[in-house]
């Protein structure tokens, strides 16, 4: 199961056929519990070996992709930009939202570099 906060759950169904769900209190205060470094063991242990599999099965030996999650990436750190300090100065943005036509651009764009297995989309 793949947790994923917000719109990005649409993505990951459109492209990828991932169901993703959210979890309730309970379950969210028993993952609390267990620790960050457990969590990022158990989704890596999830996920890596099944996309190496993969990449050896569709003959991709060198990706910049990777599955792998690291602890500091999920700890409890905000960070957000607004953008309208450099859109005041005339910027404008070539993808002001991502759609799942864009997320699908990138997906065939790492196909077509030989990053990722176009039978996994």
């Amino acid at each position: 199961m793949i947790l994923i906060k917000g719109k990005s759950t649409i993505f990951w169904k459109k492209i990828f056929g991932i169901k993703t769900s959210f979890l309730n209190a309970a379950k969210m205060m028993g993952a609390s519990a267990m620790g960050t470094k457990f969590l990022v063991g158990f989704a890596n242990d999830e996920h890596l070996k099944p996309f190496s599999d993969a990449c050896k099965k569709y003959g991709i030996n060198d990706t910049p992709l990777t599955p792998y999650l690291d602890e500091e990436l999920i700890k409890e750190v905000s960070v957000a930009v607004d953008g309208s300090a450099i859109e005041k100065l005339g910027f404008k943005y070539d993808h002001p939202n991502v759609t799942v036509e864009s997320l699908k651009e990138v997906m065939d764009d790492f196909i077509k570099k030989g990053y990722f297995p176009k039978e996994m989309l």
